[in-house]
């Protein structure tokens, strides 16, 4: 990347200057061409700095999202647990009924609603798990972001230590 900036630098000169017969004695158009490739690598640093600073700033937004994914499906299991619960003590008040019921009364009815709280339960035991299988991928996934926004924000104070101290060594 250097070889091309200087090759930049040096082809931006007329021939003239840099032939053999007008060579300056005091090598200000050599000192001119430094400044100009210092100046030049500094911009180049200061706008990796830029790039890395809106990746960061994206990553974080992935990770908000991440994260906000997997309070959603957090909030969805949390109110599945008081429906389980009012569900599980509906079948132990059906079954105790029918256990209960004596002639002539029939259980049939309880029986109906027994099954139907059964079906209920079963539902409500598949979705958690679907609801879990969620959890664990939306944890994996906000994991992921996190640690690339990690990397993101290390390579970004990386590129700043590199661009301050170039910054502060320009010539006058």
């Amino acid at each position: 990347m250097g070889t091309i900036a200087l090759m930049l630098v040096l082809s931006s000169f007329p021939a003239a200057q840099i032939g053999t017969g007008n060579q300056d004695p005091n090598g200000s158009a050599l000192q001119e061409m430094a400044s100009e490739l210092r100046q030049m690598r500094q911009s180049l640093g200061s706008l990796r700095t830029q790039v890395l600073a809106l990746r960061v700033q994206v990553q974080e937004q992935r990770v908000a999202q991440a994260a906000s994914r997997l309070e959603a499906i957090r909030s969805q299991l949390a109110q599945l647990e008081p429906e389980q619960a009012e569900v599980a003590k509906r079948i132990n008040f059906l079954q105790d009924a029918i256990a209960k019921t004596q002639p002539p009364f029939t259980p049939a009815p309880n029986q109906a609603r027994l099954n139907e709280a059964m079906v209920q339960s079963d539902q409500l035991v598949r979705k958690e798990s679907q609801l879990r299988g969620q959890e664990s991928d939306a944890d994996t996934g906000l994991r992921k972001e996190q640690a690339m926004w990690a990397d993101l924000s290390r390579q970004l104070a990386d590129a700043e230590q590199t661009v301050a101290p170039a910054a502060a060594v320009r010539p006058q």
